[in-house]
């Protein structure tokens, strides 16, 4: 297991039972550091999200947003989307509309409420990530 430093938790419910922490990921080997987001809960599940996954979620915010609030008025679950690795699910447990992302290493389920809160967040984070990585292809090159 990686470990993380710098990290930032950011709550997704009023209790805190589910969250998205942002940080560093360090290998064992220490060769090949990256940024973590990690979507989990309070018993431990966790799914950490790779780039592309974590992208996809993100360009696909109105999408799934949309999805869910018509979700209500559907009389079966709409189609799952697949983003590289990450499968987004949605359902309707107790009448309200739900996604489940399944990842090769887990999954989470989020009620609409609860899952739009990363995906804001995810988008306030994409323009210093955007200049994070424009920086490192400059150095790169030069």
């Amino acid at each position: 297991r990686r470990m993380r430093i710098l990290s930032r938790r950011y709550n997704l419910t009023r209790t805190s039972y589910k969250f998205l922490e942002i940080g560093i990921g360090i290998p064992p080997a220490a060769n090949a550091v990256a940024v973590h987001n990690v979507l989990g809960d309070t018993t431990g599940k966790e799914i950490l999200l790779t780039p592309e996954m974590w992208n996809g979620l993100v360009d696909s915010r109105a999408i799934i947003c949309d999805t869910l609030a018509r979700a209500n008025g559907e009389h079966g679950p709409p189609p799952s989307m697949q983003l590289g690795d990450l499968t987004v699910r949605f359902a309707t447990i107790n009448s309200q509309p739900t996604i489940r992302l399944d990842t090769p290493s887990g999954r989470l389920t989020l009620s609409a409420s609860t899952c739009a809160l990363p995906i804001r967040i995810a988008a306030a984070l994409r323009p210093a990530r955007d200049r994070h990585d424009d920086r490192r292809r400059r150095t790169r090159r030069g």
